[in-house]
């Protein structure tokens, strides 16, 4: 499984390539609106966001390491330990 980096640096590359993200870029450098941004990376965002191009196979990687990366960080751990100790002091 890729990493969460590995992910946004291949969403960005797709952004290079396709031509409604391209348009919208060059609109922005136009005429800056408040919702639509560049970031320092070049890709396009929204209040802030990394848009993400509909690809299924990026779509469910990222959905996938978001997911996994969620599960194993110390939220989960403490989630546990809650419903441990609520259940079993």
């Amino acid at each position: 499984m890729a990493s969460l980096g590995t992910l946004l640096v291949k969403s960005l590359e797709l952004q290079v390539g396709d031509s409604w993200i391209q348009t919208r870029k060059w609109e922005i450098i136009q005429d800056p609106y408040s919702n639509w941004t560049l970031g320092a990376d070049g890709g396009l965002r929204m209040k802030g966001r990394l848009v993400v191009l509909d690809v299924p196979q990026l779509k469910t990687e990222l959905f996938d390491e978001a997911h996994r990366t969620r599960h194993t960080a110390h939220s989960g751990t403490t989630k546990m330990y809650k419903d441990l100790k609520r259940n079993f002091l």
